[in-house]
């Protein structure tokens, strides 16, 4: 750090040592690089604290078990992270306005002498006292998971028994300054809190409460005050809806729980959004939402809720026969497809490896890709499209054994990419995330695989690094 101190520095303006951080902050992983400039002198500490406090994380610890000290079981239920930084910004309030982005990561514990989970902001009675500090608070996101994080990758971390506490500490925090808002990991919500986000551009969501919705048994505490004392409120609202920009629906299962998003208490108009993302549970719900949305350019589909795979055993096997009129029906008929015109469609889709034994002997693999050329040859006679964009995620134990057995799969979806229908496409782009260097390359040199390298207009480009072929 000799070349960094204030010796070095001392001449330059303020604006062109700012200008170096906002390049710096922009690449991404670059935190542990400006966390270093800060620490070279005190004038560069002033300039770097408004970038390393942009985003804050707030999350629950891990206990840890006697007998298995490396084994974390449990969340503290003691630790209240909103205290932590509360007392931070007791301390020193100037910083308090540099936190832009807000992340709540999900967590439940169990308290002492208790078999009940509760979700640690539940137990957190700072939140309420924390969240008005963020004058200048931009986004609050309280994700269903969070990937970075290695202790949540057993699954979605849902929050449907919402404390009072909780719930009005979200209500100070939704106020007309923030732009993006990410609610999936809370279950049901009362679209009524919602209608303060006069400039809200990004939004994502689970699972939306409005009034003319059906009482959930499950969320009443949650949803009731919403149900009785704002309905005449919501109902009689004199401003009009917002416009938002992007919209990302978690738990797209079925056409009626989405019938919510186009519900006069709804507060967003869907003619005006341009981004729309669908985690699927279902293929009918693409139509019904579509219908909504005239001015779409960008539409983004999530698979890794649909039964579109293939599976097939260890030796290549196949164990279920993919049928679409079994697992994920399409629509029969070619009137059934909505015509539709967008800028770029992204589908993503996983393959999957299941085992026993301790996780050391594969049981069988499923693939997505019989059910996706299925769905790109409907959906292609009433779409269209400039730009194409397959995201094909493989889990790290994904065996460079198994590519043999998905040969006919991969040079059927590089048929469909060369008909007529698609070279018409500005750009198809097949992005291979999950795998090594090494597998990536194993996987390009396979015959079947070169097939879809020697089309014209599509690229190959592997998650494991930036080259595309």
């Amino acid at each position: 750090m000799g070349g960094c101190s204030a010796k070095s520095h001392g001449g330059l303006p303020q604006e062109l040592l700012q200008s170096i951080f906002d390049i710096v902050v922009e690449e991404p992983g670059n935190f542990q690089t400006t966390k270093a400039f800060s620490c070279a002198s005190s004038r560069l500490c002033a300039i770097a604290q408004p970038y390393l406090l942009r985003h804050v994380l707030l999350h629950p610890i891990r206990t840890r078990n006697s007998r298995v000290p490396q084994q974390a079981t449990n969340y503290d239920p003691d630790y209240n992270p909103s205290e932590h930084l509360l007392g931070v910004l007791y301390s020193s309030p100037h910083i308090a306005s540099y936190i832009r982005r807000l992340t709540l990561i999900p967590g439940f514990a169990t308290p002492p002498a208790t078999t009940v989970r509760i979700h640690w902001l539940d137990r957190d009675s700072s939140l309420p006292k924390l969240l008005p500090l963020l004058v200048n608070l931009e986004a609050l996101i309280i994700p269903a998971k969070y990937p970075q994080r290695s202790d949540n990758a057993s699954g979605r971390k849902t929050w449907s028994t919402i404390s009072i506490m909780s719930r009005n500490a979200l209500e100070t925090a939704f106020t007309s300054q923030l732009t993006e808002v990410d609610i999936t990991g809370i279950d049901i919500f009362p679209s009524s809190l919602l209608w303060p986000l006069s400039s809200l551009q990004r939004l994502s969501v689970s699972n939306i409460q409005t009034i003319e919705s059906k009482p959930d048994p499950l969320a009443w505490v949650w949803t009731y005050r919403d149900r009785v004392d704002n309905h005449d409120a919501v109902a009689q609202r004199q401003v009009g809806k917002r416009r938002l920009d992007s919209l990302f629906i978690e738990e797209a299962y079925d056409s009626e729980e989405l019938l919510a998003f186009s519900s006069p208490s709804w507060p967003f108009e869907l003619d005006t959004c341009q981004t729309l993302t669908l985690s699927l549970g279902a293929i009918e719900s693409i139509f019904s939402i579509l219908k909504s949305t005239r001015s779409l350019r960008n539409l983004r589909l999530h698979t890794n809720k649909l039964r579109i795979d293939r599976s097939y055993d260890q030796l290549g096997y196949v164990l279920n026969h993919y049928d679409p009129f079994t697992f994920m029906p399409l629509p029969s008929r070619q009137n059934d497809w909505q015509k539709l015109t967008i800028n770029s469609l992204t589908i993503e889709a996983a393959f999957t490896i299941v085992t026993f034994h301790n996780n050391l002997i594969i049981d069988h693999f499923t693939s997505p890709l019989s059910w996706l050329v299925d769905f790109l040859e409907a959906s292609f006679e009433s779409w269209t499209t400039e730009t194409l964009s397959l995201d094909l995620s493989f889990p790290p134990a994904f065996s460079d054994s198994l590519f043999r057995y998905l040969d006919d799969e991969w040079r059927r979806l590089a048929g469909c990419l060369s008909s007529a229908t698609f070279v018409q496409l500005n750009s198809i782009c097949i992005h291979i995330l999950g795998l090594s260097p090494d597998s990536f390359e194993f996987l390009q040199r396979r015959g079947s695989f070169q097939e879809m390298l020697s089309r014209d207009g599509i690229i190959i480009s592997s998650g494991c690094d930036s080259e595309s072929t």
